[in-house]
């Protein structure tokens, strides 16, 4: 793991991988360079909420 990956263990690691790997093949986006950010939170049906104002 690199130094900034120490707040997951290696079983979270290799869970958040592989979704992403299945969102960016679901939007059709591995290998593809810029990522299409846009398509692959679609594709993974997530939503972007707008910040929290205190």
């Amino acid at each position: 793991m690199k130094a900034d990956d120490h707040s997951v263990d290696s079983q979270q690691l290799a869970r958040i991988r592989e979704h992403a790997r299945i969102a960016l093949k679901s939007a059709d986006a591995l290998g593809c360079f810029p990522t299409p950010v846009d398509d692959v939170i679609a594709a993974a049906k997530h939503t972007v909420a707008a910040p929290l104002v205190s």
